[in-house]
This record gives structure tokens, sequence and C-alpha cells, in this order.
């Protein structure tokens, strides 16, 4: 399992220091995708948000476009692996989405990231998009992995 040095308490405050200022400037990813805090957790090295998904994000089809719910993890999983490490910057290196079943826009949806491996240059996670009201439908999965910058 990987190791922080924070505590559950300073990592709660991180995770929710960085939501704020991921949603405050206007325009940007952040503030145009917002994601609310469900849980999260130092001693599992994971994090749960939930979205409510816009009109805007609808493909073709009417249901989220594959790259809203690819954005979404992206900056799930890059927000707990900044707040987990405690790097000023953790780019992405690769992000590899499985699309299972649609992502309907009557739905919140949750993303539920977690630590793999955090090793000295990059870090290596997993995550589940799942509906709110029916978890055990996954919507996409995910891994990713994030250099430490």
């Amino acid at each position: 399992m990987p190791h922080t040095h924070l505590t559950e308490e300073e990592f709660l405050r991180d995770i929710e220091k960085h939501m704020e200022k991921r949603f405050a400037p206007s325009g940007a990813v952040g503030a145009l995708l917002p994601f609310t805090l469900i849980r999260c957790s130092a001693k599992e090295a994971s994090l749960e948000v939930a979205y409510v998904p816009e009109p805007w994000v609808r493909n073709m089809n009417g249901t989220i476009h594959g790259g809203i719910l690819m954005t979404l993890f992206d900056s799930a999983m890059g927000t707990l692996v900044k707040c987990f490490t405690g790097e000023m910057s953790t780019p992405t290196l690769n992000l590899s989405v499985n699309f299972s079943s649609p992502g309907y826009l009557s739905n919140t949806l949750r993303f539920a990231v977690h630590i793999e491996h955090c090793g000295a240059h990059s870090v290596q996670l997993q995550g589940r998009c799942y509906p709110e009201n029916d978890p055990e439908r996954t919507v996409a999965t995910a891994q990713g992995v994030f250099f430490r910058a």
C-alpha cells in the first residue's frame, strides 16, 4: 500500500484546498467540470468524487461524451496524486479509459480512484466510474500514470 506523510485530517484539508483552487479560474477545465468530494483516505490512497452532468457534455447519442469522462478521470487522479505526494506539479504521462456502458445525463456519476504504486518518479492509479443510483453498473474504468515533477 502506498504511504504518505500526511494524517487523514491533513490529507482531507489538502484535497479540499486543491479542489477549491481547481474550480476558481473562470474558463479553466476545473471550472467547467466541477466535481464534489465524496470521500478520501490517505491510508487507502484513494479519492471519490461525484459529477452532476450538464446538457453541454452530451454526445450525438444523448449520453455523456467519452472525452468528458476521460477529463474527469484525469482531474480526479491528478488531484489525488498532487495531494498524496505533495508535489507542485503532477503531469499526466498516460491515461487509458475503457468504456463499459453509457453515462446518462440524468445520473450523477461517481469517480473512485486509488493509487496502486507510488514510485520515486511516477505514480500508477486505477479508477472506476459508475452511476450514483446504480453502483453495480460500471460506466468506465481507467488506468493512469502521473509524473512526480
